[in-house]
Formats: structure tokens, C-alpha cells, sequence
């Protein structure tokens, strides 16, 4: 019988930085058990900045794009100092960073965002976070996968919910949907017994 997995979560302030995600890794190396997932938030007030851009946008304040760019550059600071020869995820900052832009740039011109298009922007930095974790455990020998909990996960709003409801109910389709998901998912591990993912949305 195999081992159970064992669920770490990761705040924000735990992911600030290089160092930080050095931490998280000694941690993980000294845990007991073969089997770990973590679960990460995005790196500290990285999804309050992704929202702000989408507010500057909104707002049609120009500086949005100069804010996007520091954001940008503090991710690539991270992986930089992270890992040194790690070019495939700053292919991925730069082109997620070219899609974030093209889609401020239609709240810019609209005035406007859905709820699902703030979603989009702002789950950015649970992605990039769980990438460069995932990327560091594999630097360090350590056999690692990291999974985008969205294709496993569905959330729905629950039936009594009106959707003009300031707070929504949702229910979790386990059993239904996302068990079936995640055991076809995990079938792509291989030898990986460190599966850092991003948090859940609504989708």
C-alpha cells in the first residue's frame, strides 16, 4: 500500500523572495514521508499588484504598464538569484507578461472588467510561484511536478446562489468531477513525490 500524501501550504510572506523559497526547500528536504504536495500563494502582495494593475487600467491611468514592468522584474530578480541558468521560466514571465498587458489594455479601453477577467489576472502569481518552486526542487535533485489546480478542480457557484450575491456559496464537485481529474492528472507524475500547485479559482 502506498504511502499518503502529505499537504503543505505556503503563505505570501513564506514566498517574499529567493531566499525565502531556499527556506521552503530545506524544509521540505528534512520533512519525513515520500509523498508531499504543497500548496503556494503567490510571492508577498503579488496578487494585491496584479489587481492594482487591473484597477489602473480601469481607471485609464497610463502607469499601469510602468507598474506591470516592475512587477515583471521582480520575478525575474527571483529567478535570477533562484536559478542562475533557469531560461525557460523567464520565457514564461515574458510571455505571460505580453498577455497580461493585451488584456489591461482592453479593460484600458473599456473601462471595465468581468469578475472572470480579474480572476485571470490576478491567479498569475500562484502560477509563477509554483513554477519556480517546482524548479528549484528539480535543481536540488529533488523529483518534483508542479500542477495548475485548475485542471483538477471545479468550483461552481452553488444553485441558490444569485450571482448578484456580494459572497458566493460554492460547492466543491469532488466526487463528480475532480477526483476523476486529479487521478488522470496524477497518472503523468512518474517518479515526482513533491507536487507544488498553485491555489484554486472558480472556474
Amino acid at each position: 500500500m502506498s504511502a499518503a500524501w502529505v499537504v503543505h501550504k505556503f503563505g505570501g510572506t513564506s514566498l517574499a523572495n529567493a531566499e525565502r523559497y531556499r527556506q521552503v526547500a530545506t524544509i521540505m528536504q528534512a520533512e519525513e514521508g515520500p509523498r508531499k504536495v504543497l500548496i503556494v500563494s503567490a510571492m508577498h502582495k503579488v496578487t494585491d499588484a496584479l489587481i492594482a494593475l487591473a484597477d489602473l487600467a480601469r481607471t485609464r491611468d497610463n502607469t499601469y504598464l510602468a507598474c506591470a514592468d516592475a512587477l515583471k522584474a521582480r520575478h525575474v530578480e527571483t529567478v535570477e538569484a533562484l536559478l542562475p541558468r533557469e531560461e525557460g521560466l523567464l520565457k514564461v514571465l515574458e510571455s505571460d507578461f505580453r498577455d497580461i498587458k493585451e488584456i489591461l489594455r482592453g479593460v484600458y479601453l473599456s473601462r471595465a472588467y468581468s469578475d472572470r477577467t480579474l480572476e485571470l489576472i490576478a491567479g498569475y502569481g500562484e502560477l509563477w510561484s509554483a513554477q519556480m518552486l517546482n524548479a528549484h526542487l528539480n535543481s536540488l535533485g529533488i523529483a518534483s511536478s508542479w500542477l495548475d489546480a485548475r485542471t483538477v478542480l471545479t468550483v461552481e457557484p452553488a444553485a441558490s446562489s444569485p450571482r448578484s450575491a456580494i459572497t458566493w456559496s460554492i460547492t466543491l464537485g469532488w466526487r463528480e468531477n475532480s477526483s476523476a481529474r486529479l487521478a488522470k492528472r496524477g497518472s503523468t507524475f512518474g517518479r515526482s513525490r513533491r507536487v507544488p500547485r498553485r491555489g484554486t479559482s472558480r472556474r
